[in-house]
């Protein structure tokens, strides 16, 4: 996850005028990224349907979190659009790894309950 947020921060560098706006979205994913790998990795311990629930609901947390950082660039003036881009970037990717290895779990539970 932090990989991939450097590799957006990278990205960024391309638009020089949103880069700053463009790498706090990407920054800020990729923290809450970490963190929801974290929740997920303590919510395996419980079972697979702990760390899918999980899941969902840091998926609805990470929207309203993007909502309120294009918000608040919107109205300071800020390009929240690029915010938007570096965000959604990491988001789409990190979420496809954690559901990923959600997935990887529930199946090494299964070959070692078979």
């Amino acid at each position: 996850m932090l990989v991939l947020g450097l590799l957006a921060w990278v990205v960024a560098s391309a638009w020089p005028g949103v880069a700053s706006d463009a790498r706090a979205g990407s920054v800020l994913a990729a923290v809450a990224g970490v963190g929801g790998l974290a929740m997920k990795a303590q919510a395996l311990l419980r079972g697979v349907k702990a760390a899918l629930a999980w899941t969902v609901a840091l998926f609805f947390a990470r929207v309203a979190l993007w909502g309120a950082g294009a918000a608040w660039f919107w109205t300071h003036g800020g390009s929240a659009q690029a915010f938007t881009a570096g965000f959604c970037a990491v988001f789409a990717v990190g979420l496809w790894l954690e559901i990923s290895f959600v997935l990887a779990a529930s199946r090494r539970r299964q070959r070692g309950a078979a």
